[in-house]
């Protein structure tokens, strides 16, 4: 999984989040639902998905039609600005 590589090379997330990270990644891939994965649209981009992770991590994804396209795991705090986005 050569993404959470490369999204998490300026964080220093714990073992236990990069494993439940690729756990996530392979329950999407076994056709289980976002919304059984707690995965929520963004108000403002509803291709943007979010899936929480832990209680301080998110796995950010790209929905292109069926696809599902995870792009970056990152903490709760810059989810936040993120989430805060002002084009509504």
């Amino acid at each position: 999984m050569s993404f959470l590589t490369t999204c998490l090379a300026f964080q220093t997330p714990s073992k236990t989040i990069v494993l439940k990270a690729r756990q996530i990644l392979a329950d999407l891939q076994n056709g289980v639902s976002l919304y059984q994965l707690r995965g929520r649209r963004m108000s403002f981009d509803r291709n943007l998905i979010r899936i929480p992770v832990t209680y301080r991590y998110r796995l950010l994804c790209y929905q292109q039609m069926t696809q599902i396209t995870p792009l970056k795991v990152m903490s709760h705090e810059t989810y936040n600005s993120i989430a805060r986005n002002t084009f509504r």
